[in-house]
């Protein structure tokens, strides 16, 4: 920079280099199999939102229990999550609206929510994993959704199916190879 500055090639502000620590950022797992689904499809409705010359849009997709098939995909209008929150800024005044999406809270009378409950203590002096090791990208726990995903539609004849079919995948895998 100092050199094309000296022969008027660069204009610019002097350089100044800033460091950054990137520990944090380099100890994430790499994405699921699931998480690339949902980031491709994802991908795929903004495309046709674009395409579309839609403006004030969020793609969407539901369904995700499913097969990635059968999953259902939408663009929703910002303003339809929007609601308007009033303002009085002083006595007699008056009141102001400034538009707002709400957050949407963890349900603490959830399914999910209740697994964790239940499973707190144990977490702290075991080691739970649904695949220990990294995250595995080929084999029958390679295609395994999110425990808080799962947890929310499943009962007892769901874990039943659930565990008759994985039995399934390692029998055929180990016995009819």
């Amino acid at each position: 920079m100092n050199k094309r500055a000296k022969e008027g090639k660069y204009k610019g502000k002097k350089l100044s280099s800033v460091c950054h620590f990137f520990g944090y950022q380099a100890r994430g797992s790499l994405p699921s199999n699931f998480d690339c689904d949902y980031a491709y499809v994802l991908g795929h409705i903004s495309m046709h939102i674009l395409v579309a010359g839609l403006n004030g849009y969020m793609a969407t997709v539901t369904n995700l229990n499913d097969l990635t098939n059968k999953w259902r995909c939408a663009a929703v209008p910002l303003t339809a999550m929007m609601s308007v929150k009033r303002h009085l800024r002083s006595p007699g005044a008056v009141p102001t609206g400034k538009p707002v999406i709400h957050p949407s809270p963890v349900d603490l009378q959830g399914k999910a929510y209740a697994v964790l409950r239940e499973k707190a203590s144990s977490f702290l002096l075991d080691d739970f994993y649904r695949t220990p090791g990294g995250i595995q990208f080929n084999g029958f726990e390679a295609d395994v959704k999110p425990i808080t995903l799962t947890v929310e539609d499943q009962d007892y004849l769901g874990d039943i199916e659930i565990l008759q079919e994985y039995l399934e995948k390692v029998c055929h895998k180990i016995c009819f190879c």
